[in-house]
């Protein structure tokens, strides 16, 4: 209602809108070699990197999906929107039935494949969430009233499946990565099941906390990290790679994650701030357009009202 009355302004957030750089551009500037393949509107559209081996592959290649369009047949203008450097767009898989995460899994393993391995490389998934959002009522028919048998058969197994799914990619990813690679798994929330929201069935808001993972030749096995959040996950990656935290961060290093060794041998250095350290988007440039049954999938996550 009160964007119709022109109070408001409907927008999905992508890189334009970003106030600060994201980490990898960050790194990039800072001379690491960055390798992402992203799942999520802040990396549309995607910059130019400056760093030899780096590469970006954009949440704007899911929406090739069921169009006419394919990325051999699109402008040397359009693709630079989505794929940088363009000239690693052989490694795109395009985007299946399946889900996200597969097209993303197998672009980032075809990009291994080909080596070298990035310094940092990122990989997003979203379809966890997409399915336990569409399917929780027959992951846990008990919670909910009504559950079809047919349905249940049919839909019953969808969330583990994904879960499982996963797991065979994470172990493909770990199978190519060098062996002194810190590997980390992270989530930004939980979920659980809210009975009703819409034509899905599951929420963040009363969802548990995300999880953390670490392992790598530094982490210290074993340890719970009682106290990490979301905003330690960036100081601790620049520690990792040997860079100084910014002073203006909310998070802080996860030292309580590694081996007294290399707690006691790396100094956590800071800096005053990366501000204005990743790539310059003019303001006229492109911002996202997404179709009307994208945004009611939006909607219906909750993401946007």
């Amino acid at each position: 209602l009160v964007e119709r009355l022109g109070w408001v302004e409907h927008r999905v957030v992508d890189r334009t809108s970003l106030a600060v750089p994201p980490l990898w551009e960050i790194l990039d500037r800072l001379g690491v070699s960055v390798g992402v393949v992203d799942g999520y509107y802040y990396s549309i559209p995607a910059v130019p990197l400056e760093g030899e081996g780096s590469y970006l592959f954009s949440r704007g290649l899911r929406f090739l999906e069921g169009q006419a369009e394919t990325v051999s047949n699109l402008s040397p203008e359009m693709l630079a929107l989505l794929i940088q450097p363009v000239s690693r767009v052989e490694h795109f898989a395009p985007f299946e039935d399946e889900g996200d995460c597969f097209w993303q899994s197998k672009t980032l393993l075809s990009l291994l494949d080909a080596g070298p391995q990035p310094d940092y490389a990122q990989l997003y998934c979203h379809q966890p969430d997409l399915a336990m959002h569409k399917f929780w009522k027959w992951h846990q028919p008990e919670l909910f009233f009504a559950v079809s048998q047919d349905d249940l058969a049919l839909h019953g197994n969808k969330i583990r499946q994904v879960h499982v799914d996963l797991d065979a990619i994470l172990g493909q990813i770990m199978d190519r990565l060098e062996d002194d690679t810190t590997l980390i798994v992270a989530s930004d929330h939980g979920q659980s099941p809210v009975f009703l929201h819409h034509r899905h069935y599951a929420h963040h808001l009363h969802g548990p906390p995300g999880i953390l993972l670490m392992a790598g030749p530094s982490v210290r096995a074993d340890q719970r990290l009682t106290t990490a959040g979301i905003y330690d996950l960036m100081p601790t990656v620049l520690h990792l790679l040997g860079l100084p935290i910014a002073e203006d961060m909310a998070g802080q290093v996860l030292l309580d994650a590694f081996v007294a060794e290399f707690a006691r041998d790396t100094v956590v250095r800071t800096t005053a701030s990366y501000d204005g350290l990743g790539s310059e988007l003019a303001d006229e440039a492109p911002g996202l357009e997404i179709d009307e049954e994208e945004l009611e999938n939006l909607r219906a996550l909750g993401y946007i009202n």
